[in-house]
């Protein structure tokens, strides 16, 4: 079964992915102060990050992501409620809030098929 760490402070968000999600091994962080050590130790196929963070910039904590050599191939997809280029943290997919199910899988789908960097 294929893993995906959610990184979401909001509650109605990571009960909607948690049912829309079910055919994955699902990790949910609530908050971001053990996200990398958590991607270390999780080894997660896919990472979903919601743009908007309580206490932090989601797509911040995926440039800085992105920008670790050790951690920079994990595919990440920031779900996001802006339009204002949420692709230049580096992401490999958006995917807009209020997502679509089936939007979302696939865009799971169409990350898990791309082959490995490195």
């Amino acid at each position: 079964m294929k893993r995906v760490l959610i990184l979401s402070t909001e509650r109605s968000t990571v009960h909607a992915l948690q049912s829309q999600l079910s055919e994955f091994e699902l990790h949910v962080l609530t908050d971001h102060h053990s996200f990398f050590e958590t991607v270390r130790s999780y080894k997660p196929d896919v990472i979903l990050i919601d743009f908007l963070l309580s206490e932090k910039n989601g797509g911040g904590i995926c440039h800085q992501l992105k920008s670790d050599p050790s951690t920079n191939s994990y595919p990440v997809v920031l779900l996001s409620e802006f339009t204002d280029r949420p692709e230049r943290f580096g992401c490999d997919a958006i995917v807009m809030k209020p997502f679509n199910g089936i939007e979302l899988v696939q865009s799971i789908y169409q990350l898990l098929a791309m082959p490995k960097a490195g």
